[in-house]
Order: structure tokens, then C-alpha cells, then sequence
């Protein structure tokens, strides 16, 4: 427990700011000319090595929407083979709030794809219950920049550093309980660290309140902020066991 916590001293400084700037990506929202569907277009405006991201884009408010299909751009796919299996990204959403849709991806691997500027990273579909607005026509969306957290490869050796040892069992209390050790990385309390960890915490980002789920395992990375970090922290204690 010594040892975790003096690397959480030592990095803090390194993890601490997540706000990145939106002049890495740009949307577009484009209506189509029926004003009931409406396709969202993600690109990336620099050259980047991404392992994975995670944002929120704001929609036309006033509206109820139903997600259609989500496609990655031609980059996300076939990224390479890890000693988990396939490193394409898996790309998870839902709505955060009624016009708020959070967009969180990642591979199995952490492995980083290099990504030029211009790069397409996904297109999503949607139908929205009410007539929208600007049939035919695209607009430029918005994002909360508080949530707009890309983890490069840079990113991603810092959180190794962070997270060093944190695969080996420590002597915390799970809050609530009166007794038991717990797993840094064990969000569903089973006694392991596996893929299904990976799945609780991102269904816990996207709002879906995964039961069981325990917040404080979940914070792998030393800045007690709970996103993207997090999951590329428990896909890399899988990858190093």
C-alpha cells in the first residue's frame, strides 16, 4: 500500500490535468432531408497516436434520440494482435443526458494507432423523435471539453509508470464491508482482474450502473477521476500478469 501511494505522490503532478484542447477533433452533424435522421462524423485534427479516447458531444437539444449504428473509421480497425487478442477498438455509447451522447473507445491491447491528421475516427447514426432542424446540411458540434480525454501512447507509458504494482493484491478495506482485501483493478468484486472488469467500468461511463460495481477499485490512475485512464490502467495490469 506504501508503494502505491508514494507512486500516486510522484505522478500526481503528471496525471492531474485531463481538459484537452477540442482543436483535436472537429464534428459534424449533417440532417438529413427527410429532418428525422442525422448522421454525427468524428475526424481528428492532428497527427496522433491514440490507445483511446473517450468524449461527449452535445447534440440539438429540444429532441429524443435513438442510436443507429456507430462505424469506425478505416484507422480504429485491424490495429495488430496482443497477447489479449485483436487490438481494434471497441467503440461503447450511450446518452449521459437527453441531448449529451458519450462516446468511450479502447482496444484489448493499449496498443496506440497512428493516426494522421484529417482521420476519420467514427460516424454515427441517429433518429431523433422530433423534426430536426437544417434538412440536408451539416453543422459543426460541440464537446465538453472537461470530458474530452485522449490517451496517447506519451499517456500511456505515464499511466504504466502510475500503476506500477498495482496488479498485486493490497490490504484496503472495500468500502462498506467490515473485513476483506480487494483487487486494485476488481470493479465487480469477484476476487479477480479480468475482461469483465474492463466491461463494468465501461458501462459505468456510459451511465448503464453496473451491478455489482465498486467505484474505489476503479480509480487505477492516482488523480481519483474515474474514465478512460481507468480502463486503459486495468487493460494494462491484464496485459503485464
Amino acid at each position: 500500500m506504501k508503494k502505491l501511494l508514494l507512486l500516486a505522490t510522484l505522478f500526481l503532478g503528471v496525471l492531474g490535468g485531463k481538459a484537452q484542447d477540442n482543436g483535436n477533433i472537429s464534428a459534424t452533424f449533417k440532417v438529413d432531408s427527410d429532418n428525422q435522421n442525422a448522421t454525427l462524423t468524428v475526424n481528428l485534427n492532428s497527427t496522433t497516436s491514440l490507445v483511446a479516447f473517450q468524449m461527449d458531444v452535445q447534440l440539438p437539444e429540444g429532441h429524443t434520440y435513438t442510436i443507429g449504428e456507430i462505424t469506425k473509421g478505416a484507422s480504429l480497425i485491424n490495429g495488430g494482435k496482443n497477447t489479449l487478442g485483436t487490438t481494434d477498438f471497441v467503440i461503447a455509447s450511450n446518452f449521459v443526458a437527453k441531448n449529451v451522447l458519450r462516446l468511450v473507445a479502447y482496444n484489448l491491447g493499449n496498443v496506440a494507432i497512428d493516426l494522421d491528421n484529417g482521420a476519420e475516427l467514427f460516424h454515427v447514426t441517429f433518429t431523433a423523435n422530433t423534426a430536426l432542424e437544417g434538412g440536408a446540411t451539416a453543422w459543426t458540434a460541440t464537446f465538453d471539453t472537461e470530458k474530452t480525454i485522449f490517451v496517447t501512447a506519451e499517456r500511456l507509458e505515464e499511466i504504466k509508470l502510475a500503476i506500477a504494482g498495482a496488479n498485486v493484491q493490497n490490504g484496503n478495506q472495500v468500502p462498506g464491508e467490515a473485513s476483506a482485501s480487494w483487487l486494485l483493478g476488481d470493479v465487480n468484486h469477484d476476487g479477480v482482474v479480468d475482461v469483465d472488469d474492463v466491461t463494468a467500468l465501461i458501462g459505468y461511463l456510459i451511465g448503464e450502473n453496473p451491478d455489482p460495481f465498486f467505484l474505489e477499485q476503479a480509480k487505477i490512475t492516482p488523480d481519483d477521476n474515474v474514465d478512460v485512464d481507468d480502463v486503459t490502467g486495468i487493460i494494462g495490469i491484464l496485459i503485464t500478469e
